[in-house]
């Protein structure tokens, strides 16, 4: 009975380390404390892509290839998992103490730096290499 009454404790305490990880996640994608922007980022990225291309290359091809090999990051769930390999639940509970007013909110950015600091989407860069590399053999 003791065994049951003890995993039961252990469950409701990590409910409740859960949501104040959900609860930190959600301040932040509200609050945009993020630092770039994903699809101006990507898109941004893409022109590069083209611009840096042999130009005798199809832009609508090449566009397509990108846009194949691109793939947007859930953030929520980055930042729930960066949270739980970074900080310890008293630096949990620190964080929600931080972010519960407007005014800390403004120190959390220095806090959670190594959480902020990600990439919002991947490229498969090799297969667009590839693909671009095809792509010229064919025209």
């Amino acid at each position: 009975m003791k065994f049951l009454i003890l995993i039961l404790i252990t469950q409701v305490a990590f409910a409740k380390l859960e949501n104040k990880i959900n609860y930190i996640a959600d301040i932040l994608l509200k609050e945009q404390y993020l630092i770039n922007d994903s699809k101006e980022r990507a898109d941004f990225v893409k022109r590069q892509l083209i611009e840096k291309s042999a130009k005798s290359l199809d832009n609508k091809k090449l566009e397509k290839i990108i846009d194949e090999n691109t793939e947007f990051i859930d953030l929520k769930k980055e930042i729930v998992k960066r949270i739980k390999d970074k900080y310890s639940e008293e630096e949990i509970n620190k964080l929600m103490a931080i972010l519960e007013t407007k005014e800390m909110r403004k120190l959390a950015k220095d806090v959670l730096s190594p959480i902020l600091l990600m990439p919002h989407f991947k490229m498969n860069k090799e297969k667009i290499i590839y693909e671009v590399k095809e792509l010229k053999k064919s025209q």
